[in-house]
């Protein structure tokens, strides 16, 4: 399980979905082993890029974080007001706070 527990395997596996994950023990000793399926193509939803601007900005990666808060954004622009509780105020506050980090 520790391989969930890295925020960089997490990137991966949102940006990069595959059809199947497994984990399961290891036959010798503790453990666990993961292991992968085939790549699906990508269909990435408005959550998913939330989380990875979050694991991004965790990772301190601001410039992917703020081009994925961005898609964010512009996903809540095209929604009618008030359809999402507390956005899209929160990913503005979230944009302003990761530009701030690209330029320094």
């Amino acid at each position: 399980m520790n391989y969930w527990t890295n925020p960089l395997n997490l990137i991966n596996h949102l940006e990069k979905p595959v059809a199947v994950v497994m984990t399961r023990p290891v036959k010798r000793g503790p453990g666990w082993q993961t292991e992968f399926g085939a790549v699906l193509p990508s269909r990435r939803s408005p959550n998913d890029n939330y989380q990875l601007s979050l694991l991004y900005q965790h990772v301190d990666q601001y410039k992917q974080a703020l081009a994925y808060a961005n898609k964010v954004f512009k996903f809540y622009q095209s929604m009618p007001d008030n359809t999402y509780e507390g956005e899209p105020q929160r990913t503005i506050r979230a944009i302003k706070f990761l530009k701030s980090k690209v330029k320094a």
